[in-house]
This record gives structure tokens, sequence and C-alpha cells, in this order.
């Protein structure tokens, strides 16, 4: 289906969508024109190093000066592990959130380990994201069910679901409807907010919310670029997604 086609069947079969909308950028320029459009969370990261590598932290300072009047929430990606701890110091405190990559944790001794690591130097006001991995088997990481459990009892309250091998295949493709169901139970149960990541396009989103399986944020970024996740921001892209979000407008 084209998208002039899909957000024109968004519009009118979506209403009452209630997800935040998280959309990734790694500029400047991405910035100022993801400012347009009715984004709950600007995450900030470089989309062609991995899937949760970080930007240069000059970025994170423009992104608070540009936007100390108020705006959308702000999210750093930080990397993994080792270099995830290095850069917790330097986000800015006006942050809402920054999200650590658990590939190589393969025990709940090793993910609270890193998640301590990684919380200890953020200032306070920013929240710490647990980051599940799809295809946790190429990541060398815990499944999202254990990341959800061990993210509860961790006292974190906000996970990610994303993929680490950006391959083309969606988290959906990996997962299943029946485990993503299951994880929306999971996340419920434990009282966390989470979002759902990892090649996920405007027919995806459309069929999550068909389906009426509870998901508290969208994250996207290769749908929304000619090229791909590294590619180039497309308005048209934008446009398209905006329209799924009628209750903004």
């Amino acid at each position: 289906m084209s998208l002039t086609s899909l957000s024109e069947s968004a519009a009118h079969s979506q209403r009452g969508l209630s997800q935040e909308w998280l959309v990734s950028v790694s500029s400047e320029s991405e910035m100022a024109m993801v400012l347009g459009y009715p984004v709950d969370i600007l995450d900030f990261k470089d989309p062609s190093s991995g899937p949760l590598a970080p930007s240069e932290p000059s970025l994170w300072g423009l992104a608070v000066e540009r936007l100390a009047s108020g705006g959308p929430a702000l999210s750093a990606a930080l990397g993994e592990g080792g270099e995830a701890v290095r850069l917790a110091g330097q986000v800015p405190r006006e942050f809402g959130f920054a999200k650590v990559g658990p590939s190589g944790c393969q025990t709940s001794m090793q993910v609270c380990d890193l998640w301590q690591s990684v919380r200890k130097p953020l200032a306070d006001s920013v929240k710490l994201v647990g980051v599940a991995y799809a295809d946790s088997a190429a990541a060398h990481s815990l499944s999202p069910e254990e990341v959800f459990s061990n993210a509860a009892r961790f006292g974190l309250r906000h996970v990610l679901v994303d993929t680490w091998s950006k391959s083309g295949q969606s988290s959906l493709d990996i997962l299943g409807w029946d485990r993503i169901r299951e994880l929306s139970s999971l996340a419920r149960r434990h009282r966390l907010w989470w979002s759902l990541a990892g090649s996920l396009t405007l027919d995806i989103a459309m069929a999550i919310n068909e389906r009426r399986i509870p998901v508290d944020c969208l994250g996207v970024r290769g749908d929304l670029c000619e090229g791909g996740r590294a590619g180039t921001l497309s308005e048209t892209r934008l446009n398209a997604w905006s329209a799924m979000l009628p209750s903004r407008q």
C-alpha cells in the first residue's frame, strides 16, 4: 500500500490513537524538521553506527538551547556497555530519557550491573530506559520478557523493545503478534511504560491499534527516511505518520 493510501486509511480508521510518538534524529537539520510535527519524544542517535549508537553530545546541548521554551521530551541513545557508562554523565539534566543497549548481558546480574553503572552518573531528572532486543540471541542478551521482569525488580519504569541487527526484519517479524501481546500484558502487570521500535512501518502501527494492543509509545526512524534508517528524513513520510495522530492536529 502506498504512503498516501496508508495515511488516508489511518486518518479514517485510527481515531483516538493514544500512543506517544518517538522520532529519532541524527543532526541539527533533522531536529529542526521534526519539530514541525506532533512528536512526543525527540530521540538522538547515530543510525549509521549501530542500533543505539550515540550522536555527538554537542547535539544534546543544541537541543536543550533550541527547546528552552518547551517542546517534546528529549531522549539520548548512549550505546552499549562501557560506552554508555562513559557518556551518561554528559546527558543534560533537561533530557527526559537515556537509553542503554544490553548486548552481551546474558544474566540478570549483568544487566542490572549495567543499569546501575549508567544510572549513577545520570542526573536525577533523566529516566533510564531499559532496552530489550527482539533478536536477543543475535545481541547475546536477555530476552525481552527477561528484560521487562528485571527492569521492574530493579526499579526502572520505562522499557523499549528494539532490534539489534538492522537487517530489515522488524520487531514484529521476529517476535510475532502473540509475543507482542504478551509483552504488553507483562508491561501492564509490572506497571511499566513501554515503547516498541525496530523497523516499524506505518502499516504495523495501524495493525497494532486495529488489534487493540496497548503500546505506550511507537519509536520510528527507518520508515521516516528515504534510503533506510541511515538515509534522509522525508517530509512526505513524516506527514503520513502524522496523519495517524489525528487527535494532535
